[in-house]
């Protein structure tokens, strides 16, 4: 019997975003008025936000000019066997190279690696914003095992941006994406589920000619989880 776990968080107005990223804005119009030029009584949502608030995958062009979209990949790029580390952390904590080598166990390389630091059920808290962080040889680590991805419970890899000093250059981002290694955010509770499992996971973006796109983000296992 198969499992599935799902690891997005739901969307919603005002979830949590890097400054840069902007507040989202999700709105239903229900039902329209019945003056409507086309005299439709039906509910229409609208969807206002960067395509990097949210559970989302970071492609390359994110932060190379000349970097991939994530139209440019192929779709088993976004279906992959994972390995889950269960990383119990508060706060924000330097994670590097000897931390994940303590923890990876048998990692293949086009594996998903999912970093579980017990954040996902944080969204929307306040703290959600001081979380754990990937140092530069964490990320280079991760990149010589040769993975296909990346993702965290996280907002982001990197140091929190209330932290960071002038200059900050995104270790994280710069080493695994200039490596074409895909970086996948946000990651919701569920990751918590499949810790220490190696499953498939589903991280599956819209067909967009962009930097990044939200994604459907689901593991399946085989029995129960």
């Amino acid at each position: 019997m198969q499992t599935f776990v799902g690891l997005a968080q739901p969307l919603y107005s005002g979830m949590p975003a890097s400054a840069v990223h902007g507040t989202a804005e999700i709105w239903t119009e229900h039902p329209f008025p019945e003056d409507h030029v086309d005299g439709c009584r039906i509910a229409v949502t609208h969807v206002n936000q960067a395509v990097h608030v949210g559970t989302h995958v970071d492609a390359p062009r994110h932060f190379y000019p000349g970097g991939k979209t994530v139209d440019e990949y192929a779709l088993d790029r976004f279906v992959r066997p994972a390995v889950t580390v269960g990383l119990p952390l508060d706060g924000p904590v330097a994670v590097s190279a000897a931390d994940l080598r303590e923890s990876l166990g048998d990692v293949e390389p086009g594996d998903f690696v999912l970093l579980s630091f017990g954040y996902g059920e944080r969204f929307g808290d306040p703290e959600y914003f001081l979380h754990p962080y990937l140092t530069r040889d964490a990320a280079e680590l991760l990149v010589a095992l040769g993975v296909s991805g990346v993702g965290m419970d996280t907002l982001t890899p990197e140091l929190p941006g209330s932290l960071r000093e002038p200059g900050f250059d995104f270790p994280a981002h710069q080493t695994l994406l200039g490596a074409d290694v895909l970086v996948f955010e946000n990651l919701g509770p569920g990751l918590a589920r499949i810790e220490g499992t190696r499953s498939t996971v589903s991280a599956m973006p819209l067909p967009i000619a962009a930097d990044g796109s939200l994604v459907a983000a689901y593991a399946v296992l085989d029995g129960e989880a």
